[in-house]
């Protein structure tokens, strides 16, 4: 398991870890005991910062997520509106290990087959596209 952080790409590095960082504390208010979040934070803690692109990306992040069909764990982080006018500036989501080698193998334009699976039209596939169309933070 793997938590990603969508960072608004106008933040600093440090600043993108800090806003994932409160997106973390959002997720655990939300999902706490009993949820991927915990096994995640117990046992796994890998997170990977992303470069999430302007406001109006991680808004159309937090509209995919929101979406009754996403099994996954996942939190945004807004600021107030006397610090940045309410600006969303991470979201993030907790994801197996088969969501992120899927992406990375459409990433390399390797077939998904070769990890038996097959790709269909479903939230899932936009899970992958966001995925793979945000880089690492800078």
């Amino acid at each position: 398991m793997r938590f990603y952080a969508f960072g608004n790409m106008y933040l600093s590095s440090i600043q993108q870890g800090i806003q994932a960082a409160h997106v973390v504390g959002n997720m655990s208010a939300k999902y706490g005991n009993g949820s991927d979040f915990k096994e995640w934070a117990v046992n796994h803690k890998t997170i990977v910062l992303l470069n999430g692109g302007m406001s109006c990306n991680l808004i159309s992040i937090v509209d995919h997520f929101s979406d009754a069909e996403n099994p996954y764990n996942w939190a945004y982080f807004t600021e107030s509106m006397d610090a940045l006018d309410g600006a969303i500036t991470s979201v993030g989501i907790i994801l197996p290990e088969d969501v992120y080698t899927t992406a990375a193998a459409i990433r390399s334009k390797m077939s998904p087959s070769t990890y038996g699976i097959m790709i269909e039209i479903t939230w899932e596939s936009g899970l992958y596209e966001i995925l793979n169309s945000c880089g690492l933070a800078r």
